[in-house]
């Protein structure tokens, strides 16, 4: 309803705006020429002639009622070529033509008055129909640039006040080169990673069990002419590639600026990251989009954290549904809701040396298509990946069914899908 009252406005202004365009413009064209002011001369000395209808008879002297009588009623002479009658009745071209000059003038400059009247308020309008486009403009602009993308990321603190923890650097670091990204005058370093302390000793939060109990920290340095937009994503840490792992990252940066920014690792384990895969990263001008480009290959970063083979994903809870030279994967049935939702996860095994973007390209449920799964997940070498739960209805006793398909753009002679495959309990 107030979108509609909102649209009705602007539309009511919009009309006021052009409608007083068209007056004005009217106004301009349509001026009164000096023909019609003569004209309009002559009609009122015409006029003067039935102001005042008493006349003195030129032979006697007596008063004449020119309304009355059409001789003088005392010596009945005729008035016709009474001078004074004939200046009533004919006004003399000197009097006609300054009666036609004034006239001019004074239609002039009420139509000046009136032409700065509507001109005005013309303005007026749309002074009001810019600040209003401005303001929709700017609500757009937080509308687009205030969600994930936030507008022009600037310096951030590695830990906020309001926080329930304070971050401090880990006894792990990076190994090798830090430097993520430099080319088109735009760098990106990897200068640290952090964990999570609680900051009291009797607090309730328990950074072992918290979904972002690590960060990541960044320099970014955009010495380019452009304002840029980055988008960078992992999803792969210690051998486990997830849905919800790693760290997600779109945002802008000024030109001629270098930032310090920090990002969460979710579900990081015993917040210990030994190695991360960093599997898109692609830099664009925010404005013209002239700048353009992104990596070909994964960034695989490795720290001094030793990896420990044995907490990775046990399978003996776990159902085998499928297996080939590349791949292995597993089923596995889990909880129901309150509301009697059955779920269960997917896990794939790559076994090859090659990388591959898969995806569950169709659920069903007793042979009905169902919309839940996932969709161009990244699964690097010696990788598992492992999905969220994956909803399969309420009746227990159905039939639930995927295939799976799997890219591999190195080498698409290893692309293949699995057909359906059952994920019973």
């Amino acid at each position: 309803m107030s979108s509609l009252l909102v649209i009705l406005g602007i539309l009511v202004l919009i009309f006021r705006f052009f409608s007083g365009i068209i007056k004005y413009l009217i106004l301009k064209t349509t001026a009164f020429d000096k023909k019609e002011a003569k004209k309009a001369a002559i009609e009122e000395a015409s006029k003067l002639s039935y102001e005042d209808p008493v006349i003195t008879c030129d032979y006697c002297g007596c008063k004449i009622d020119t309304k009355v009588d059409s001789v003088c009623p005392h010596c009945g002479a005729s008035y016709a070529g009474d001078k004074e009658w004939i200046l009533r009745h004919e006004a003399s071209k000197e009097f006609i033509d300054k009666a036609a000059e004034r006239i001019f003038k004074e239609r002039e400059q009420k139509s000046k008055e009136e032409q700065k009247k509507v001109l005005k308020r013309v303005k007026k309008n749309g002074i009001i129909l810019i600040a209003v486009f401005a303001v929709l403009l700017f609500l757009y602009e937080i509308g687009t640039n205030g969600g994930t993308t936030r507008q022009y990321r600037g310096n951030e603190k590695l830990s906020k006040e309001d926080d329930d923890c304070t971050y401090v650097k880990a006894d792990y670091k990076l190994k090798g080169n830090s430097v993520i990204y430099n080319k088109n005058n735009i760098k990106i370093t990897v200068t640290g990673l952090y964990i999570a302390k609680a900051k009291k000793k009797e607090s309730y939060y328990n950074p072992e069990n918290a979904s972002e109990n690590v960060k990541i920290g960044f320099k970014v340095e955009n010495n380019s002419n452009y304002n840029i937009s980055l988008y960078m994503q992992c999803s792969s840490v210690n051998k486990v590639a997830s849905e919800n792992s790693g760290f997600y990252m779109y945002d802008t940066y000024r030109k001629h600026k270098t930032v310090q920014i920090y990002e969460p690792f979710r579900f990081v384990q015993n917040q210990t990251v030994s190695e991360f895969i960093i599997h898109k990263l692609s830099i664009t001008d925010k404005d013209d989009y002239k700048l353009s480009d992104e990596i070909d290959k994964p960034i695989v970063m490795n720290t001094t954290a030793n990896q420990d083979d044995s907490k990775l994903i046990d399978f003996k809870d776990k159902k085998q549904i499928f297996s080939n030279d590349k791949v292995d994967i597993y089923s596995k049935y889990m909880d129901t809701n309150s509301y009697g939702e059955q779920y269960y996860k997917i896990y794939v095994v790559n076994k090859t040396d090659k990388i591959f973007r898969i995806k569950d390209s169709n659920l069903k449920i007793d042979g009905k298509d169902n919309s839940t799964g996932f969709y161009d997940e990244f699964l690097y070498s010696g990788y598992i990946f492992q999905s969220d739960n994956i909803n399969a209805g309420t009746n227990a006793k159905a039939k639930i069914e995927c295939t799976i398909s799997f890219k591999c753009n190195e080498d698409p002679s290893n692309d293949f899908s699995t057909g359906y495959l059952e994920l019973n309990k």
